[in-house]
């Protein structure tokens, strides 16, 4: 009963199947060349609820306008310039690659609805996230919801107004020390680099406040962090084009090719520095060594939060994302008050009698000489207006929305560029585009709105640092004003700075050189 059957075996008709297969797989690839056909060249014309939005239409067959953003320098440049075109639009649409629609915000009722009223609605889109994390890290700019919430609110103390009060003494004396340096390092015609120095000291600073380590960048040349720091955020275009396919498709550990292998080394070297110290702090923490300090840092902060969630892989990333963001942008912005004085002498005599204003008798102004200081503060604040350091920031709707009266479908993303608010001519009128610290003391109109100014965002997503970074901008300002006339360096044409591109943020194409006379 058991044994074997002469009976034959029937085999299944695979040879009859195979064409079946290959009609299936022909219909298949069908659908899915006339699916991206139709959302290529069909839907961005002729469907699509945004296609009635005013916006630029000399696209490039295929890539729209994103050829457009490799031929500027900054692309801020293009949005402003569609913005000029379209003043009253409160959003412009534009292709990018395969006629993806983009949209970008043009009027304060937009930024407000977005940043605030309506902020909820809205996320990183994932191919920015993708984009940045592993050159800013994985930070506080990439959570959502209720969560971004609790963890700002853990991190919120270091950058409190009177945490800066107390932390001032140290910028200051990273001022005074880089004025210093900036006096040994002039040539016989008074000429030095300023650049680079500038941004050293501003990252000392963000080190002292993020984990109280002086990392003495201005005294030393081997920088732990500076050098490493420079080569992620300053690539060549290639590097460039690397960084953006990898948002797309992770491809950087596989390309042999020294853009990618010089920035493997620099995240690894980043991130082994920074995990090292929060090893160290976090067994002083659990020794108790850290639970009487009155002034924590931002890293002790971390340590401290008790959501079960966190690790020190987060803690890692959110100090990271600090040191990058922080001295990047500050040392740029830093960079352009300088470039600003070196060709308005009179800006530099009105802020000088008003720092020698102050009493004689204290050698050094503290935080409350220097923040009543209201030329300096214009000052400041004019940088900031006209030259914000980032380029944009990328919004995507959760969900169907109405914004500043367009019905905006589900996954669009909307650009927000702070160049666009801050120089906008319906707000700032005629002269916006012009650097003028007065014109602070008398705001009307639009110009009045928080979101007239875009350089920090607002709503529950303005930047963490910023009381901190406007604080680093006076007290270096401050210090370099009392020492120095900052001149046009000697011998060199009267030309404005060209701007390096492309870039992650605002930055002179070649380093900022000046002539320093002390006075």
């Amino acid at each position: 009963m058991f044994g074997s059957s002469n009976l034959p075996l029937a085999m299944p008709p695979v040879l009859p199947l195979m064409p079946s297969l290959l009609t299936g797989l022909v219909i298949l690839g069908l659908i899915v060349l006339s699916l991206a056909v139709f959302n290529v060249f069909v839907y961005p014309f002729h469907v699509s609820p945004l296609r009635h939005l005013p916006g630029p239409t000399d696209n490039a067959f295929f890539l729209g306008q994103a050829p457009k953003f490799l031929q500027v320098s900054w692309f801020p440049e293009l949005f402003c310039k569609w913005s000029r075109e379209f003043p009253e639009a409160p959003l412009i649409r534009y292709l990018n690659f395969a006629n993806g629609e983009t949209l970008f915000a043009n009027s304060i009722e937009a930024y407000k609805q977005i940043l605030q009223t309506k902020s909820a609605s809205f996320v990183k889109p994932a191919f920015a996230r993708q984009f940045a994390h592993e050159i800013i890290g994985d930070g506080l700019p990439f959570v959502e919801g209720k969560l971004h919430k609790l963890r700002r609110a853990a991190i919120s103390q270091p950058f409190s107004t009177p945490r800066i009060k107390d932390f001032f003494p140290a910028a200051q004396r990273k001022a005074e020390q880089l004025v210093d340096v900036l006096t040994e390092q002039r040539n016989e015609n008074g000429n030095v680099e300023v650049e680079t120095n500038i941004w050293k000291a501003v990252l000392d600073v963000i080190g002292l406040e993020t984990f109280g380590l002086d990392l003495n960048h201005l005294e030393s040349n081997e920088s732990p962090l500076f050098d490493t720091f420079t080569k992620m955020m300053h690539p060549s275009v290639v590097g460039h084009v690397v960084n953006y396919l990898n948002s797309l498709v992770p491809i950087r550990q596989f390309v042999p090719i020294k853009e990618c292998i010089d920035f493997a080394q620099s995240y690894n070297r980043a991130r082994e520095f920074i995990v090292g110290l929060v090893a160290i702090r976090r067994e002083c923490c659990e020794q108790g060594y850290e639970k009487q300090a009155v002034n924590r840092d931002a890293l002790q902060c971390l340590l401290e939060h008790s959501d079960p969630s966190w690790n020190d892989k987060n803690i890692v990333e959110y100090i990271l994302n600090l040191l990058v963001l922080g001295h990047d942008t500050t040392g740029c912005s830093i960079t352009w008050a300088v470039y600003e004085l070196s060709r308005r002498p009179q800006c530099q005599q009105r802020l000088r009698g008003e720092i020698m204003s102050l009493d004689s008798t204290c050698a050094m102004p503290d935080f409350n000489d220097i923040d009543k200081l209201p030329y300096l503060h214009n000052f400041v604040r004019e940088v900031l207006r006209l030259y914000c350091a980032v380029a944009m920031a990328p919004r995507q709707a959760t969900h169907d929305i109405e914004i500043a009266g367009v019905m905006i479908p589900q996954g669009t993303v909307i650009q927000l560029s702070p160049a666009v608010m801050n120089t906008h001519p319906s707000i700032w009128g005629p002269t916006a585009q012009e650097f003028d610290p007065d014109r602070w003391n008398d705001l009307a109109g639009d110009a009045t709105s928080a979101y007239a100014f875009e350089t920090f965002h607002n709503g529950p997503r303005m930047c963490i640092g910023k009381q901190l970074s406007m604080m680093e901008m006076k007290v270096m300002l401050v210090e370099m004003v009392r020492k120095f006339r900052i001149e046009k360096p000697f011998g060199s044409e009267d030309r404005p700075v060209e701007v390096a591109g492309p870039s992650f943020t605002l930055r002179p194409k070649d380093k900022l050189v000046v002539r320093l006379v002390e006075v």
